[in-house]
């Protein structure tokens, strides 16, 4: 069996402590082990990541409200745009104006693209 130096921690050797003192210096030895990894727990880098990625979440949020009116806003336009070119896509269907229904047919499909860009945007 290797002999321990006095000066080594036990647990630093891999033997137990032996407690010669008594319970009193084993709750004092146990107490302040305890509160030195609950200290080392608490300064977690894993506690501080999630602190980071909290404050990111909370900012991404805030910006995301300040951006939404604008959102909707453009969307509500695109929107009215689309429903005045399908009207006048009617008119023009109706009127046998080929030039026209192709046109109009390039600018439905670019506002119904917007639309669904702006939605991604807005839900993303």
């Amino acid at each position: 069996m290797p002999s321990r130096d006095s000066s080594a921690r036990s647990d630093q050797l891999g033997f137990p402590d032996i407690f010669h003192s008594g319970y009193d210096e084993f709750l004092e030895r146990s107490v302040g082990r305890t509160k030195a990894t609950a200290t080392a727990r608490r300064r977690s880098p894993r506690r501080e990541i999630t602190t980071t990625r909290k404050k990111s979440v909370k900012k991404r949020n805030a910006e995301k409200k300040q951006e939404s009116p604008k959102l909707e806003a453009q969307i509500l336009k695109s929107e009215t745009a689309l429903k005045k070119y399908n009207e006048q896509l009617e008119i023009e269907a109706n009127h046998n104006n080929l030039a026209q229904i192709n046109e109009l047919s390039k600018k439905i499909s670019q506002a119904k693209r917007e639309i669904e860009d702006l939605y991604r945007e807005y839900a993303g």
